[in-house]
């Protein structure tokens, strides 16, 4: 005999409208690591097939590099770096569509984390730092080209999310990840931005500006998606403590 649902928990069966689509339930699968990455993709679009078979209203892949600059070797990582790169993903966004499932993305740069062991591209960050995992290298500041070309970078994944078939599109700001370098006093404080300042005007106006112009830019390219983004701040800036 199958005992009757307790009524209180009936809300977590009903649909929920997130921004333009609606997932069947609130059962959400956030974003996690496989260890599959971009390297067996079949594997990838299976575990997450299963995850939408087994109820979960929303399914989301892992972590999702942008660009070459964001290289995470040799750990297991998905990439969206050009046209090639939409139709292995599109096999994971079809397996989680079967089971009547959102398809959610975690668009991803490292920034100073990313040390491009495979790709050799010189790193880049808000400030000149030391790359933090693999390999001794440096990332280099980056200028008002580059950010510009970061928000392309963005917008370009975005919109070929979109065309693999994703429904829910996230840009990764945590974890001392490029978006966070910038935001968080933890890595980038007013202090260390002294020199900066002479570009950037001042230190938080200039990274609240920075975020919105990065999030409508990147909303405005895909309009019939959700981007969901994460902007968490820490007290402390690595540099100098404060």
């Amino acid at each position: 005999m199958i005992p009757e649902m307790d009524p209180r928990h009936a809300i977590l069966f009903e649909p929920v409208k997130i921004g333009p689509v609606t997932a069947p339930n609130r059962f959400y699968q956030t974003p996690h690591a496989t260890g599959f990455g971009w390297q067996r993709p079949q594997s990838g679009a299976a575990l997450r097939g299963v995850k939408a078979e087994g109820g979960w209203g929303v399914v989301c892949t892992e972590y999702c590099s942008i660009h070459p600059s964001s290289d995470d070797s040799p750990y297991a990582f998905l990439t969206m770096w050009d046209d090639d790169d939409i139709a292995p993903l599109a096999a994971t966004a079809d397996a989680i569509h079967a089971h009547g499932s959102l398809a959610g993305i975690e668009l991803w740069h490292g920034g100073f984390h990313a040390s491009n062991r495979m790709t050799r591209v010189p790193g880049i960050g808000p400030q000149v730092q030391p790359a933090m995992y693999h390999l001794p290298t440096t990332a280099r500041a980056m200028d008002k080209a580059d950010i510009r070309a970061f928000r392309g970078w963005q917008r370009d994944a975005a919109k070929r999310a979109k065309q693999a078939g994703f429904d829910i599109v996230y840009v990764y700001a945590g974890h001392d990840y490029l978006p966070f370098q910038f935001l968080s006093r933890r890595i980038c404080c007013a202090k260390c931005w002294k020199t900066r300042a002479k570009r950037w005007v001042t230190p938080a106006p200039w990274r609240s500006g920075w975020r919105w112009t990065n999030s409508t830019g990147q909303t405005a390219s895909a309009p019939t998606m959700r981007a969901a983004m994460w902007w968490p701040c820490s007290p402390n800036c690595r540099t100098c403590g404060m």
